[in-house]
């Protein structure tokens, strides 16, 4: 079964109540039939939360079925104790609605603050999550690693979903999906990557997971905008703003680009999606809905990046 999820906006830093929008954003996704929402974490970033937990809390008791986590919480960044027992307590506050969506982190000056070693990410993400899943499924366990080590712990409160709360991973490289197959629940796949090249991805990643008795979920992030039914061809990546259409770039982004670099790399792509933003149009949302809705109802319309059909029957006003 297809699921949906959004992205809860960062906070008004101008507003006297900065959350305020957040709470309603939420509320409004729950109100709305969505099945998860996610806030984004980085540290010493503005834009980003740097306490995302405690920014889940605040909306998990603003709500009463939508599913919380992150997307993503940059793991190794922190004490993999410290994370299980704020997830876990978020678990527990929110009744079983919590998930980690974590990844490996690409910004050099966020470990340089901590103080910690940016080269060895990798293996401290694997020790991480080896140290939250025994956390959470065990009593009491003890741990000694390269970069973690202790004896006889346990962490409190246990959470409240069994065996734990799901976890999904932010991958790009193959290497990154490779771990996501083995240490994870899912794979969150990010919206730099071609929809047609990814379906082999996905097919080698769910296959990796089965091996390795995971689930193999795989989440597609993907910018979906409300905007008139014009036949509009925008660039030669095949996007038009006639339809909800799954996009992305020939190249998947690199550990070390942001949107902007990924523009500067493809400029007509850039100026397309420029022009959406500097002139917004807005259509009816009944034809997104039934867009959307056609998308759902076959699962590799998603992964193929199918444009949806005009004639389809939506709703006009």
């Amino acid at each position: 079964m297809v699921k949906f999820g959004v992205s809860v906006p960062t906070p008004d830093a101008s507003a006297r109540a900065p959350f305020d929008r957040c709470y309603e954003w939420c509320e409004r996704a729950e109100a709305l039939g969505f099945d998860y929402a996610v806030v984004p974490h980085h540290r010493f970033t503005p834009g980003y939360e740097a306490s995302p937990w405690v920014a889940l809390a605040a909306l998990a008791a603003r709500t009463s079925r939508i599913r919380l986590g992150t997307g993503v919480f940059i793991l190794p960044l922190d004490h993999p104790l410290d994370v299980a027992e704020e997830v876990a307590t978020l678990d527990v506050i929110s009744g079983g609605r919590a998930f980690l969506g974590a990844g490996l982190g690409y910004r050099r000056y966020e470990w340089d603050a901590l103080g910690l070693p940016y080269e060895r990410r990798a293996s401290r993400m694997e020790e991480c999550l080896a140290v939250v899943q025994a956390a959470w499924e065990r009593e009491s366990f003890s741990f000694h690693g390269a970069h973690f080590d202790f004896d006889d712990i346990a962490v409190l409160p246990r959470p409240f979903q069994r065996p734990r709360p799901p976890i999904w991973l932010g991958a790009n490289s193959g290497a990154a999906v490779a771990r996501a197959s083995r240490l994870a629940d899912g794979w969150l796949v990010g919206f730099g990557d071609r929809l047609d090249a990814l379906a082999p991805r996905v097919d080698a990643f769910r296959h990796a997971s089965q091996e390795a008795g995971r689930r193999g979920e795989v989440s597609l992030l993907r910018l979906v905008g409300l905007c008139k039914t014009a036949a509009i061809e925008l660039g030669p990546y095949n996007i038009r703003v006639n339809t909800v259409h799954p996009w992305g770039v020939d190249t998947p982004m690199g550990h070390d680009e942001t949107i902007h670099t990924l523009f500067e790399r493809f400029p007509t792509y850039a100026a397309s999606f420029g022009s959406i933003l500097a002139e917004p149009q807005i259509a009816d949302p009944r034809d997104i809905a039934d867009a959307v809705l056609w998308l759902a109802s076959d699962e590799s319309r998603l992964l193929t990046g199918a444009q949806i059909p005009l004639d389809m029957g939506a709703t006009k006003v």
